[in-house]
């Protein structure tokens, strides 16, 4: 669940497909930018029924920029649970990318990102590898070996991560080292890992969002009774007008549902 078109996603699908030249890969792209994981628990219906082998879920930096705590952790593991439970042998890598002011706390602070740590523990519980593609933008650019941000025309000979006035998505030069970043940790995980149905444990969270789904709202009917229900335009996601509910029918997440006059 990660957008980065041409980018480092495309990069490590181009990578699967000339390491292992006999297999037939397929890439399924469900990312919706701007986006973090509560909307991306609710629409992984859609793409459960691509049954994928491998799911790559990214929601870091959208986490960190507008998410509680509590509803991040819920909606991680909401992920985790509804795959598992729909297909136990798809395996799930978390990958986290950056931006410009978390590259600059981790090098300053050497703090990581707090929805990095909070989608750990969901990690740790459910003994899923994650791979951080920050740390290896921190470390690059602390040994002077990639600047950071700044106007690629001005810097022709060094690597550029961000463009100048872009502090979230990385120009190509920055996509070769995330897919880097990527594939370096692949080829560890290739070494030690076997094919094997994934069981779930007990539950980090009890009230994790694992039963969340899609429902599209009531409309009137030709007699016109019933309730008539319009999003705000903040909310308006790619127009569809479809509503988030958890469970109970009475409980609406991700949207500012308002019933028309």
């Amino acid at each position: 669940m990660t957008g980065a078109q041409n980018g480092w996603r495309d990069l490590t699908f181009n990578w699967f497909r000339l390491t292992y030249p006999n297999t037939v890969f397929h890439q399924a792209n469900y990312a919706v930018g701007g986006t973090g994981s509560v909307l991306g628990v609710f629409r992984l219906d859609d793409l459960l029924n691509e049954k994928p082998d491998l799911l790559f879920v990214e929601f870091a930096v959208n986490d960190e920029n507008d998410m509680s705590i509590d509803r991040r952790i819920l909606a991680m593991e909401g992920i985790v649970r509804k795959t598992w439970q729909a297909l136990p042998n798809t395996d799930i890598c978390f990958v986290y990318t950056t931006a410009l002011r978390f590259c600059d706390t981790l090098m300053g602070k050497g703090k990581r990102m707090d929805a990095v740590i909070d989608h750990e523990k969901i990690a740790s519980h459910y003994g899923i590898p994650s791979i951080d593609m920050g740390l290896d933008v921190a470390r690059l650019a602390l040994d002077g070996k990639l600047i950071l941000s700044g106007d690629p025309l001005e810097h022709p000979h060094a690597n550029v991560f961000l463009k100048k006035g872009d502090d979230y998505h990385p120009i190509e030069s920055g996509h070769i080292v995330y897919a880097g970043s990527v594939i370096r940790e692949l080829q560890k995980m290739a070494k030690k890992s076997l094919p094997k149905p994934h069981t779930l444990p007990v539950p980090y969270r009890p009230d994790n969002w694992q039963e969340s789904h899609l429902l599209t709202p009531p409309r009137p009917n030709k007699k016109g009774t019933g309730k008539n229900f319009r999003m705000s335009k903040k909310t308006n996601w790619r127009g569809r007008f479809q509503v988030c509910i958890k469970a109970n029918p009475e409980q609406f997440h991700g949207f500012d549902l308002r019933e028309a006059n």
